[in-house]
Order: C-alpha cells, then structure tokens, then sequence
C-alpha cells in the first residue's frame, strides 16, 4: 500500500513529464468523457475501499488494549482518505485546465 508521501511523489512525478505543456486541440471528447469515468470510477471504489476502512476500525476500538490495531486501522483510513483526495484533485485540475483550453 502505497503512502501518501509516495502517492503525492509518483502523481507529482507523472504531472511533469506528461500533463504540462501546450494542450493539443484535435483531443477527442470521447477520450475526455472517459478520462473523468476512469477517475471517477476509482474514486468510488476507494470511498467503499474507506467504508470498509473505518468499520474495521470502529470494531477495533472497542476490544479493550488493542492499540496497535487500531492505529493500523487509522493509518489504513488516512491513507485511502489520501488516496481520494489526491484523485479529487487531479480531476477538478483537469476539468479547470479542459474549462479553459480554446476548443
């Protein structure tokens, strides 16, 4: 399971050598349309991925001394609350960066 730190080093890393530079005008709406499905669609599963989460920590803090349990649990509902964050924000930055390239 990939950290925050990480996650934010790898998308950081995949920005620069892919999404900066002139936007191109020939792009397919199609492609766009699923673009957003994908992001969309992976959100989704990391916020079931995050119910799931949170119930297993809810279970493990109510069995008495299970500390460390339970902090595995937090840091596995932080990580994936990392993980949506991290595609929420990729998608309003690319909906913002598709709002304003000239069609």
């Amino acid at each position: 399971m990939l950290t925050t730190e990480k996650t934010s080093e790898l998308m950081s890393e995949m920005m620069g050598k892919h999404f900066f530079g002139e936007p191109k005008n020939n792009t397919d709406p199609k492609k766009k349309c699923k673009i957003f499905n994908i992001i969309k669609n992976r959100i989704n599963l990391l916020e079931g991925e995050l119910n799931e989460a949170k119930i297993k920590f809810a279970d493990a803090s109510l069995v008495k001394d299970n500390w460390s349990c339970v902090k595995e649990r937090e840091v596995d509902c932080k990580v994936l609350e990392g993980q949506i964050a991290i595609l929420s924000k990729i998608q309003y930055d690319f909906e913002d960066m598709l709002a304003q390239s000239p069609d």
